[in-house]
């Protein structure tokens, strides 16, 4: 089965920090865990899977949200 029918192509990008060495804390979508997950972002380059804020992700990506604990 296809499960990236439906989704955001940006979304089954990998995630890619980019080449440099900044630490910008970014969202990107795990297409294996279909979730949005955190990971540190250098600055440049990257890819369009790469966003701002949790929900920003799972609202492009389609991620429903299930009462899951907010990050402190």
């Amino acid at each position: 089965a296809d499960v990236s029918y439906g989704i955001n192509k940006d979304c089954l990008l990998p995630m890619d920090v980019g080449r440099c060495r900044a630490k910008f804390p970014r969202y990107y979508y795990n297409s294996s865990s279909r979730r949005c997950e955190k990971f540190n972002y250098g600055g440049c380059r990257g890819n369009a899977n790469n966003f701002h804020t949790l929900e920003e992700c799972e609202k492009v990506c389609g991620v429903r949200s299930r009462d899951s604990p907010k990050e402190n």
